[in-house]
């Protein structure tokens, strides 16, 4: 072959590499280039979950707390509620003791209240209001005596001589034993007066 063919066709074949070389360059670069946009893709995917999740816990924390918050707000509410309706009926508690139906039963309780202390002697403790009432009730009985005290509350108390045995019947004392109760009941009618005034508003 003649110098200058053989100097073309070196030529020919040197471009022939270059190109082949600069294609492959380029389907490499192009490569690399998808790698890291996939690479940024699932990262930000990954990044995004995170933060996601992150976003996601700490509403359900923020969402336990105000569910908490609210909670205690409405237990507030409603002891606030339920103090105030106990605290009316202690302030009604020294009235009914001129109610007939104290006074009618008034015997049984005192004869009941000193069945406990038997036949020892014992002092009844009651406001200055009911000592005529009680000391007529136990003209008879031996060893019992009666001692005004206001401090006592609505009712009586039956303390044994040697003090050990108190039996309290007042209607403090009463109305205590029943407030776990009567808490429920006033809860639960107070729980019905909203739905029928829910439904009333909304009909």
């Amino acid at each position: 072959m003649p110098l200058d063919q053989l100097i073309a066709a070196l030529g020919e074949d040197a471009d022939a590499q270059a190109q082949s070389e600069v294609e492959r360059a380029r389907s490499e670069a192009a490569r690399i280039a998808a790698d890291a946009r996939d690479e940024i893709v699932r990262r930000r995917a990954e990044a995004l979950g995170r933060l996601e999740a992150d976003l996601r816990e700490e509403t359900e924390r923020e969402l336990v707390d105000a569910r908490r918050r609210s909670r205690r707000l409405v237990l507030g509410a409603r002891q606030q509620l339920l103090d105030r309706v106990f605290a009316a009926a202690e302030a009604r508690l020294p009235h009914l003791l001129d109610q007939p139906a104290y006074t009618a039963a008034l015997p049984g309780e005192l004869a009941s209240a000193l069945s406990y202390l038997g036949t020892d002697p014992a002092t009844i403790h009651c406001s200055a209001s009911m000592v005529g009432p009680i000391r007529a009730l136990i003209a008879g009985w031996e060893g019992i005596t009666v001692q005004p005290d206001d401090a006592v509350g609505s009712g009586f108390t039956a303390v044994s001589g040697d003090g050990y045995v108190t039996v309290d019947v007042t209607l403090d004392a009463r109305l205590e034993r029943l407030r776990p109760q009567l808490s429920l009941e006033v809860l639960r009618e107070l729980e019905e007066s909203r739905s029928v005034a829910g439904r009333a508003s909304g009909s």
